[in-house]
């Protein structure tokens, strides 16, 4: 079975690497402009662009499964919408994990953290994890990756959802337990999208995937279920 694997903020496909070590699932060979292989590309300015970017490049001939985590819950969601309205195989299920429903998510708090400083931008990027500490000990490196961060911040604050109907793909939400970025009230809001949902609180805080994508029973009984 395939996987179409969406990251974080500032991340690329390349987080997810584990599941073809500890899985029988093929990686679905897809990068987001800005990183990567595809480094030398500007990065897009909407998520609709990117699932328009993913809906042009991906072929699902396959039986597959899109997941994607903070920033990439909302590409896999608003990916599934219009994988729904049109003539595409749909997928097993979608997995949106450490991430709340557009339209609860906290757009003041967002917008200060987008306009803060590249000094404090990076102590927040540091305190909040997910970011090796040593991307910002090279100049250039530093300078690269806030530019790709700061639109993917951007992304996630102007993306409004626009729900028309409600999703009627399985969807599963994985949320943790340590996570302070989001309430789990606003969580389970996410059942006011979906038809089919299930919910899982797995150990650890908003950058859960990193360790969990470690354990192999972990993945697979996420991925298999």
């Amino acid at each position: 079975m395939d996987i179409l694997c969406l990251p974080y903020a500032g991340g690329s496909k390349s987080i997810f690497f584990n599941i073809k070590k500890h899985t029988d699932f093929n990686l679905i060979d897809y990068e987001l402009p800005g990183r990567g292989r595809r480094i030398r590309e500007n990065n897009f300015d909407t998520i609709k662009k990117i699932v328009e970017d993913i809906l042009d490049k991906v072929t699902f001939n396959n039986e597959y499964i899109i997941w994607g985590h903070s920033m990439g819950g909302y590409i896999a969601y608003e990916l599934i919408k219009q994988i729904e309205n049109k003539e595409i195989r749909k997928p097993k299920k979608v997995i949106i994990s450490a991430q709340v429903p557009p339209t609860y998510k906290n757009k003041n708090k967002l917008y200060k953290i987008i306009n803060l400083d590249d000094e404090n931008f990076i102590k927040f990027l540091i305190a909040y994890g997910g970011t090796n500490p040593e991307v910002f000990e090279n100049k250039e490196l530093t300078e690269l990756f806030l530019k790709i961060i700061r639109n993917d911040y951007n992304l996630v604050n102007e993306y409004t959802g626009e729900p028309l109907k409600k999703i009627t793909t399985k969807v599963e939400i994985l949320y943790g337990d340590k996570d302070e970025s989001i309430s789990e009230e606003k969580v389970y809001l996410w059942k006011e999208l979906c038809k089919k949902i299930e919910f899982k609180k797995i150990s650890g805080g908003h950058f859960f995937i990193n360790d969990l994508l470690k354990n192999s029973n972990e993945i697979n009984s996420i991925l298999t279920k």
